[in-house]
C-alpha cells in the first residue's frame, strides 16, 4: 500500500509543476503580448478603445498557446 502512495505521491508533484509552469507562463507571454501590442510605455497600462481590447485578445490568445506548450513539456519530460 504504501508504494502506491508513494507513486501517487509523485504524480501529483508532477500534476502541480505542470499546472503552476503553464499558469506561469500564461502570464509572462500574456502581459508581455500586452504591452507590446497596447503599448504601454506612451499610453499607459489602461488606457481604453480599440488598440487595448485588441492586445488583450491577443495576449490571451498567446498565452493559451505558451501555457498549452509548457504543459505538454513538463508532462512529458517529468
Amino acid at each position: 500500500m504504501e508504494v502506491s502512495s508513494v507513486k501517487g505521491d509523485r504524480d501529483l508533484r508532477r500534476m502541480l509543476v505542470a499546472i503552476i509552469g503553464g499558469l506561469a507562463a500564461f502570464c509572462l507571454v500574456a502581459m508581455a503580448i500586452y504591452y507590446k501590442m497596447a503599448d504601454v510605455r506612451v499610453n499607459g497600462f489602461v488606457h481604453g478603445g480599440p488598440a487595448m481590447l485588441t492586445a488583450a485578445m491577443a495576449g490571451l490568445f498567446g498565452g493559451g498557446f505558451a501555457a498549452v506548450a509548457v504543459l505538454i513539456l513538463l508532462l512529458r519530460l517529468r
